[in-house]
């Protein structure tokens, strides 16, 4: 991967370091990511840039993840501010009149829609970095990262459910509750129903506040009438979304299950990588 497009690492490492540490930060300047796999490091392409779609590896949902342990973060607003990325670098080309000593150049990237006054996140690698496609790819993959990276979630599943990897990609069924600000109305002190747009005769699930309490419960139209008198309310929208997602860490838990970390790694319908596609 790294030899096909030309990134190599030209520097010296002159003290002694933690190999963990240094490795995963180093290797995102590569594209790739730094694992550890049956007890040995390892490193893999952080994307597919060879025009293939991801592979999916597993489907997870509420069957097959543990009831209760799944958790949702979304990164910091700040973060996701779509940035400018600057990234030095260091030019080797030897000039016979300037003699042969390098120089640290820099270019600034930004996606086409990035106004040019976005925050700006500086990268240094200089250290090892020799030209400059290397140096915009990097800048690349950041900026794409940190718009559509926006969250990551965390859940438990038996081994025999997990078909996973570190690095691996697979796909969360999700079904997302939400109570929609415009589809809402009223019960009056009389019990008479107004809404836009009008409820017809049914059952409808809500978010109703009575004056005392906020609870979600079902009200019963009738004849455009309903209890509890005196009352607002906003309908309840249920909408299952199916997204795919990069395991970044797997490890046993207390009771014996699997323990997922996983960010979001956003693709189109055929299955192609977002990042890799800019």
């Amino acid at each position: 991967f790294c030899d096909s497009r030309f990134y190599f690492f030209d520097g010296v490492i002159d003290q002694k370091l933690n190999i963990r540490s240094w490795a995963a930060q180093t290797s995102q300047a590569f594209l790739l990511d730094f694992v550890s796999r049956n007890g040995k490091f390892a490193l893999q392409p952080a994307v597919k840039l060879d025009g293939l779609p991801e592979e999916i590896t597993g489907l997870y949902t509420a069957g097959n993840i543990i009831e209760d342990s799944f958790e949702l973060s979304f990164v910091d607003e700040q973060e996701r501010i779509p940035p400018r990325v600057q990234v030095r670098w260091r030019d080797e080309k030897a000039d016979q009149e300037k003699g042969n000593f390098p120089i640290i150049r820099q270019v600034t990237v930004r996606e086409k829609d990035t106004p040019e006054d976005a925050p700006l996140e500086q990268i240094d690698a200089s250290a090892f970095a020799t030209s400059q496609e290397h140096a915009i790819d990097v800048a690349k993959f950041i900026c794409r990262s940190k718009r559509l990276v926006t969250h990551s979630v965390s859940f438990s599943t038996t081994p025999p459910e997990s078909s996973l990897d570190i690095g691996s990609v697979f796909k969360l069924g999700l079904e997302t509750v939400n109570f929609e600000q415009p589809q809402n109305g009223a019960i009056t002190a009389t019990g008479e129903v107004t809404a836009w747009p009008p409820l017809i005769d049914g059952s409808y699930p809500v978010l109703l506040w009575d004056g005392n309490d906020l609870r979600e419960t079902t009200i019963n139209v009738s004849n455009g009438k309903s209890q509890p008198a005196g009352s607002v309310f906003c309908l309840r929208n249920t909408t299952a979304t199916t997204q795919t997602y990069k395991a970044q860490s797997l490890s046993f838990n207390e009771e014996g299950n699997i323990q997922v970390e996983a960010t979001f790694f956003p693709t189109d319908d055929q299955g192609f990588s977002l990042i890799a596609k800019g």
